[in-house]
């Protein structure tokens, strides 16, 4: 590494995923030969928690011919967050954005997003999303066409926050890092360290915010998250944080309310995950009712309900659903 202090450090978290890494990284790279003076304000660093694949071979060529690439190996696996937080703490940049290992940025987003950032100081910079299947609809995608007219300035963390312009997402957030450093990073919902982090940084900050509503990244939609029910301890989670922020410092009227309305959404996501195989144990059900209350009785109720019936069941009326629907949209 030959950058001492840049503007900007991408920070990738990894475990044993390389073929993604690679096409990441070349993703990447090409936007450095397209404008070379990004080498000079621009650093990726790369936080390997402990692969056993071929990423450090992968990382090592590209290496060879960028010097603005560093790569740090953890000893262990210290699991998803702290490995995100560790990205984070070993980078040198002014301003910190965490990428997944298999998103992309769009071509010519990066000198975009460092203009924006030599002429603004500001806390976060978020921008919009494109999903993506195959790598050609990622690669081929067109170049940065954003205008300063799709970008939008606050002052209010409320604000900001209830027009949906902090979602959470990995990769749709630019961060002013000595913020993001003074800002606690020891306790978090499994998951979510990187954006409860977020959200204290932009309550306690009184540098402006700011969005641009344009799709800027391009994130891999697998639905690897929805795996073995894995989604209903997601939507858990994400209701923590809602709880969480309201000892951050935010609006707590519109926080209840916007709880109380979500956690209703518990039987329609506990349907979905036992469709996605969940393991219907006694430990699961104790921990949906410690955590969704808010639902209220009669939601609860509903929930036991739904939760004793087979998985096997609720797949086949699922599937028998699909076939339908399917048959109709091919006689139309």
């Amino acid at each position: 590494m030959s950058i001492n202090k840049p503007l900007l450090s991408i920070c990738i978290p990894t475990y044993c995923r390389a073929p993604y890494l690679q096409e990441c990284l070349a993703s990447l790279t090409k936007q450095f030969e397209q404008n070379s003076a990004l080498l000079n304000m621009v650093e990726i660093v790369i936080s390997d928690n402990a692969s056993t694949d071929n990423t450090t071979e992968i990382v090592s060529n590209f290496q060879k011919k960028y010097n603005n690439i560093k790569y740090v190996r953890n000893d262990t696996n210290v699991g998803p967050d702290e490995n995100y937080i560790h990205s984070v703490l070993k980078a040198n940049g002014t301003y910190g954005w965490l990428m997944g290992d298999d998103d992309f940025i769009v071509q010519g987003g990066i000198s975009f997003v460092v203009d924006f950032l030599q002429q603004n100081r500001v806390s976060v910079f978020t921008f919009d999303s494109k999903p993506f299947l195959h790598l050609e609809d990622a690669t081929q995608r067109k170049n940065c066409s954003i205008d300063t007219s799709d970008i939008s300035f606050f002052s209010s963390h409320d604000e900001f926050f209830q027009k949906g312009y902090c979602v959470g997402i990995l990769c749709m957030t630019v961060f002013d890092r000595e913020l993001w450093l003074k800002t606690d990073r020891t306790q978090y919902s499994p998951g979510w360290s990187y954006y409860e982090i977020e959200l204290q940084m932009i309550a306690q900050s009184s540098l402006k915010m700011a969005h641009a509503s344009y799709p800027l990244v391009i994130v891999r939609e697998d639905c690897a998250w929805v795996k073995d029910g894995m989604e209903l301890f997601t939507f858990i989670n994400s209701n923590n944080v809602t709880k969480k922020m309201m000892t951050f410092g935010y609006d707590t009227v519109t926080l209840s309310e916007s709880l109380f309305k979500n956690s209703k959404r518990i039987v329609i996501i506990l349907l979905r995950a036992k469709g996605n195989g969940l393991d219907c144990n006694v430990k699961n059900l104790k921990y949906i009712y410690s955590n969704v209350r808010e639902a209220g009785f009669f939601y609860l109720c509903l929930t036991t309900l739904v939760y004793v019936i087979p998985n096997s069941a609720i797949r086949a009326v699922r599937d028998i659903k699909k076939f339908i629907l399917n048959k109709k949209h091919f006689v139309l």
